[in-house]
């Protein structure tokens, strides 16, 4: 049996990534969007490109020879987003995560686990966007506010 070198770190650094997202959610108490990549289902396919979802590991891999884009499906709130906003996630190689307010009209990048003010147009239909650079893997993600 191959040993399980890899899905082992995999497992570590998603529970790191639960910690931290569970830690800010007490400091938020408030909303929030998380994928932790247990099934795919969470990823619209339509609008994302160069991608392939490992189901051993349970991550997301960029795939091809150019950019990997990931766009979640939309997730709907019952109220406006606020204008602060803390994004959080766990990965491999380069990525940069996007978060959209609009149902992806429009796009503003996140720092992680640094609150950003949002400007722009205000909206309740929620979604995350990453671009993985070649040979990046995301293995999960969250916003708060």
């Amino acid at each position: 049996m191959p040993p399980r070198k890899i899905a082992f770190s995999t497992e570590v650094e998603k529970a790191r990534f639960e910690a931290k997202a569970t830690a800010k959610k007490i400091i938020t108490a408030g909303p929030f969007v998380e994928d932790t990549f247990e099934v795919s289902t969470g990823v619209d396919a339509g609008l994302s490109s160069n991608w392939a979802f490992d189901g051993t590991e349970k991550v997301v891999r960029q795939s091809g020879g150019s950019m990997g884009v990931v766009v979640s499906i939309p997730v709907t709130f019952a109220t406006n987003v606020t204008t602060k906003i803390t994004g959080l996630w766990e990965h491999e190689g380069t990525i940069r995560v996007f978060f959209s307010r609009n149902s992806g009209a429009t796009w503003t990048q996140l720092t992680e686990n640094v609150q950003i003010t949002l400007g722009g147009a205000s909206g309740k239909i929620v979604r995350l966007k990453a671009e993985l650079d070649p040979g990046a893997v995301l293995k999960a993600w969250s916003a708060h506010w």
